[in-house]
């Protein structure tokens, strides 16, 4: 029974974004804000939330964006 719920309560969740759209996503916002590395990632996370709300876990959207600036030297 728990699974028939969960199926039909499944087709009304938003789609959950993939990684790479996560990874794609960060890398816009990186390029639109300008950010030089991790001290600009203030400027970065709320932009890619907003731009996810729903659609991607925070702690996915934080550590691709960590990782992101971290390799920018």
């Amino acid at each position: 029974m728990e699974e028939a719920e969960l199926a039909v309560l499944l087709t009304y969740a938003p789609k959950q974004a993939s990684r790479e759209e996560v990874v794609a996503a960060a890398k816009r916002v990186i390029a639109e804000v300008d950010a030089h590395g991790p001290g600009d990632k203030g400027k970065v996370m709320p932009k890619v939330i907003a731009e996810l709300k729903g659609k991607a876990d925070g702690k996915e959207i934080n550590t691709v964006v960590t990782e992101l600036l971290s390799a920018i030297h």
